[in-house]
């Protein structure tokens, strides 16, 4: 298997000769390169029936609609690309129309599982485009990271997607709502929904998705950043506990975590290979009450596999923190 990074200094070096040396390329990273549409074309022509391909990594340049079109000529001759990473190239709307309408047209098979297309503005108005193609690619990971969603109510059925990052959007609690109930619950496996709303009272939904279906393939849950209250954490964590093969659980970042939670994590997600990240949560940072907390389980036993706390502020007297260390 051969990976390759193109160190590109220029487009007057002979992509074409470069490529026909290497037609068992399977990795092809050309990210961060501040390629523009007439620097990209040249490559992504030269890229074409490029059958060994299964990856293809062009974030981070400056791609744009124009790029896009050319982009999707491209792509429709690659047969055995599984990978495709789009984030940060100032990709809106109409980019997004062509790139789909092109690939779903397309007579020629393609096999693209993963699709990345975060930090770009497609808006919701592309999320119809967007679900056709997952629904006629059978697409299984799908990123929308930072990506100017309000609503989700063009997106379809989530039927193939077994790993969704929708976070950094500023989701209404209706499209909140909507994304979940479109998931398919029997074979997701990553979620992250980190700050995807400013929304409160989202706790309920999340109790609801996880109670609603049989979320035996549930792995990762990342819910950092959400406006929860105590009791919507509470119930989060109850819920939780039918999702036997859960191995990380981000709950950073919450203001209203507190040691009941903790409590709750330590006496009833234990005997668990889990992950948790609780950082930020400074309800815990004052831990001098915790052990009255579990006083009447001093025989207990916990077995996290990890779990992540905050320090103290750095301003803090020194015998605090050293207090906070000694204690956990």
């Amino acid at each position: 298997m051969l990976k390759i990074i193109l160190g590109l200094t220029g487009v007057d070096r002979d992509i074409n000769d470069f490529l026909d040396l290497n037609r068992a390329a399977i990795h092809l990273d050309i990210s961060n390169r501040n390629l523009r549409p007439s620097t990209a074309r040249p490559i992504l022509k030269a890229l074409q029936h490029q059958n060994c391909l299964s990856q293809l990594n062009m974030s981070s340049n400056f791609l744009q609609d124009e790029g896009v079109k050319y982009l999707s000529q491209t792509l429709i001759t690659l047969r055995q690309l599984t990978l495709l990473d789009l984030s940060g190239n100032a990709i809106t709307e109409s980019g997004l129309e062509h790139l789909c309408s092109t690939m779903i047209k397309s007579s020629l098979p393609t096999d693209l599982k993963c699709l990345n297309l975060n930090c770009n503005p497609i808006t919701s108005i592309s999320l119809s485009h967007l679900s056709e193609l997952c629904r006629c690619k059978s697409i299984t990971s799908l990123s929308l990271t930072s990506c100017e969603l309000l609503n989700v109510d063009a997106m379809e059925m989530l039927n193939t997607i077994k790993e969704l990052e929708i976070s950094y959007n500023h989701l209404s609690l209706n499209g909140f709502k909507t994304i979940l109930r479109k998931l398919n619950p029997t074979i997701i496996e990553r979620i992250n929904l980190e700050r995807c709303t400013e929304q409160t009272n989202v706790g309920e939904c999340i109790v609801e998705f996880i109670t609603s279906g049989c979320y035996t393939s549930l792995k990762e849950l990342n819910l950092s950043g959400l406006k929860l209250n105590e009791n919507e954490i509470l119930d989060i964590l109850r819920s939780l506990e039918r999702c036997a093969n859960l191995r990380y659980l981000d709950l950073s970042f919450q203001k209203e975590l507190t040691f009941l939670s903790f409590k709750y994590l330590l006496l009833h997600m234990n005997n668990r290979n889990l992950n948790i990240n609780l950082m930020g949560c400074r309800n815990l940072q004052k831990i001098s009450n915790m052990f009255n907390v579990c006083r009447n389980h001093i025989d207990f036993t916990c077995h996290p596999c990890q779990v992540q706390l905050s320090m103290p502020k750095r301003n803090a007297e020194v015998n605090q923190r050293n207090d906070f260390i000694e204690k956990m």
